[in-house]
């Protein structure tokens, strides 16, 4: 026989998985918008950790939580570059060819930390709300950076983690309150 405080605890579980479950939800999206734009086997691969990292994320809660819908929004500005830059080809001077999704990707990297650093800041997420805008932004972006594979999604990442450091110590110190 369980207690009323077990049948509490255990609703209380399923609930929080409920609402995880459902914060995580925009990876379909990712996935299926990617799939129409012709995306590979490494797109549900991708979309698989985004799902399985954003509900972890959100059932944690608060501040972990925040950073995911943050990162979802986010998100969508690597993914929407990147895709465009894809359809873009590539840029030729005097017979040297550089294809364009990798400036790209890195330009969007650069675009998401600033705006990732400040609005985090502004929901007071902290670090570790910004580690978890960031892991999601980082999984929509190489969703939408399939282009050149590991050197498009590079650029997204320097371009985050640059962008980001001046805030650094303020998102360090808005994690400590």
């Amino acid at each position: 026989m369980t207690s009323t405080s077990d049948r509490i605890a255990r609703a209380y579980r399923l609930d929080r998985a409920r609402v995880a479950l459902l914060g995580a939800l925009p990876s379909f999206v990712y996935v299926l918008v990617a799939t129409l734009l012709g995306a590979t086997r490494s797109t549900f691969v991708l979309g698989s950790i985004q799902l399985g990292i954003a509900a972890a994320l959100v059932y944690v809660g608060a501040p972990y939580s925040r950073g995911v819908g943050l990162g979802y929004l986010l998100g969508l500005i690597p993914f929407v570059t990147a895709s465009v830059a894809q359809g873009a080809g590539h840029l030729c001077l005097d017979g040297a060819c550089l294809s364009v999704c990798a400036p790209a990707c890195t330009a969007a990297g650069v675009v998401t930390g600033v705006l990732g650093s400040c609005l985090t800041l502004r929901t007071h997420g902290g670090l570790r709300g910004f580690g978890s805008m960031a892991a999601i932004v980082a999984l929509a972006g190489a969703m939408g950076c399939r282009c050149l594979g590991f050197g498009s999604m590079a650029g997204l990442l320097a371009g985050l983690v640059v962008a980001s450091l001046p805030v650094l110590p303020r998102l360090v110190a808005d994690g400590r309150r």
